[in-house]
């Protein structure tokens, strides 16, 4: 085969270009230190250094939450910490409270002290991290205890059983003390079948004052059934025959309009009631007969004037979707747990549902706010208030601070005596909400140094998976570098002949 010139100088440019470009990719994994520049250059060390940076980022992410979780922690830890000595010393104070050698006036700087103590409850309630309250469960931007007056009305539902009420000393009638005094007179009571309001024909709420003779002596249960408020006190007062005749729980609900320094938030402690007003139409009836408030937890009896296709229906009935009841001709069915309107067969369907207002119960649940602190493994680490400063804890407070000022020497020796008790079992329930926190501050201590653990071997596998072998490639380099240079002096001697040298 004849070999010409221009066939050496094509070889020849394309050995010189393999030569430079593999001196071009020594040049760059020396410069980047990593083996490879594109994922075709090696796609299985690319594959596995895109799953190990993944798992750093994670990792990463996770210390960041153990952190926030650890911050929380401590700052919930605080406060909890100063909840028991504020515990511890109203206790201090009980028990000299209760000495029968103090005067009048020593037992007035008792009282003053708890007071104050009282007061420091409310700023440990409302502890903050980074601007959102921690005891306050998903509503980190509400406080728990209000420390200004608040002009706010509030309907609260609650119950109690005939175990918390407590017997009255002057005689053997019976009360439960609500969580707010000066509540409005529209409150109801349900025992059982039995709806109790304030001028009920059969079942009676009367109003009275605590300085009415009868205040705390409601009469015998006949053909009515009455139940004082002690509207000042927000005190229930039943009757003792009327106390043998309960059956639990007892249902209550109350208006509480506006709020006073150091009383605690319903929202935090008790299902609330919202109205909600439309005004108009909610939607029109689907091909099933139904159209959604786009509500749940719909408060019974609650809609007000309801029309469908301008018609009112002939009845209302409030239910749940597994009670199995539907509604006939022209009557409505109102899903309380859904918020599920169905028209009877009477209505057209298409007709518009019109409302004037309802009202929506909003339930007081478990807000545990969750922090996933490794693969699939989350932590709560949150405490509720509900849990740690109580509606009891309040109360006891509240009328330990009260009996102080307006009880007699001898009553209030046996009251500071009985209150020791209170205030124990208040700080075990401190402390036990203390020692949950602290079993979960140690395992997050032992997930950090996991994560540790975990950033630095991902960090030595991508070194190992993706890092360049710097003394290697530098000698490669070098080897590199004077094969090119080689090629490239071969070249020089190949490209310097012309015609005019074959002609000599």
């Amino acid at each position: 085969m004849r070999v010409t010139n221009s066939m050496l100088s094509n070889n020849m440019l394309l050995n010189m270009n393999k030569n430079l470009k593999k001196l071009n990719s020594l040049e760059n994994t020396f410069a980047t230190g990593k083996k490879i520049q594109l994922p075709s250059d090696n796609p299985i060390v690319a594959g596995k250094s895109l799953k190990l940076r993944t798992n750093l980022y994670e990792n990463g992410q996770y210390k960041t939450n153990v952190d926030d979780a650890e911050s929380w922690m401590s700052i919930t830890e605080s406060a909890i910490d100063n909840v028991n000595g504020i515990m511890a010393r109203m206790r201090d104070l009980c028990v000299t409270g209760s000495s029968e050698t103090l005067g009048k006036s020593e037992r007035e700087k008792v009282g003053e002290e708890i007071k104050q103590l009282r007061e420091q409850l409310v700023q440990e309630s409302n502890a903050t991290n980074a601007g959102r309250y921690v005891f306050a469960g998903y509503k980190t931007d509400k406080k728990i205890m209000f420390d200004a007056n608040v002009n706010q009305k509030t309907k609260i539902m609650d119950e109690f059983g005939t175990k918390e009420m407590e017997q009255l000393k002057v005689n053997d009638n019976y009360f439960y003390k609500l969580p707010y005094s000066n509540i409005e007179n529209t409150i109801k009571v349900k025992i059982g079948a039995e709806d109790y309001s304030v001028g009920g024909l059969v079942y009676n709420i009367v109003e009275k004052s605590s300085s009415d003779s009868d205040a705390y002596d409601p009469p015998v249960p006949g053909a009515m059934k009455t139940i004082h408020l002690i509207k000042e006190t927000g005190e229930l007062v039943f009757n003792e025959a009327q106390y043998t005749t309960i059956t639990d729980p007892i249902e209550v609900e109350y208006e509480k309009d506006g709020f006073k320094p150091g009383e605690l938030n319903p929202i935090h402690y008790f299902d609330t009631v919202d109205t909600v007003t439309i005004g108009g139409s909610v939607g029109v009836l689907d091909a099933s007969n139904q159209v959604s408030l786009g509500n749940i937890d719909i408060k019974e009896d609650s809609i007000n004037t309801i029309t469908i296709g301008g018609a009112v229906p002939g009845a209302v009935i409030y239910g749940k979707s597994t009670d199995g009841i539907s509604p006939v001709l022209n009557e409505v069915k109102i899903d309380m747990d859904t918020g599920m309107i169905t028209a009877g067969p009477g209505f057209a369907v298409g007709a518009s549902v019109d409302i004037d207002y309802y009202e929506k119960i909003n339930r007081i649940e478990d807000e545990n706010i969750d922090y996933e602190v490794s693969k699939n493994t989350k932590m709560t680490i949150n405490t509720q208030a509900r849990n740690l400063i109580t509606v009891d804890m309040i109360g006891d407070i509240d009328r330990l601070v009260h009996n102080i000022g307006n009880m007699d020497q001898q009553n209030l020796t046996e009251e500071l005596s009985s209150m020791l008790t209170k205030i124990d079992n208040h700080s075990k329930n401190a402390l036990k909400c203390q020692a949950g926190l602290g079993s979960k501050m140690n395992r997050l201590d032992l997930i950090t140094a996991r994560l540790e653990n975990d950033k630095i071997n991902y960090t030595q596998l991508k070194s190992d998976n993706e890092d360049a072998d710097l003394a290697e490639t530098i000698t490669k380099l070098k080897t590199q570098q004077t094969i090119y240079e080689a090629s490239l002096s071969a070249g020089a001697k190949i490209i310097q002949l012309s015609l005019v040298d074959f002609m000599r």
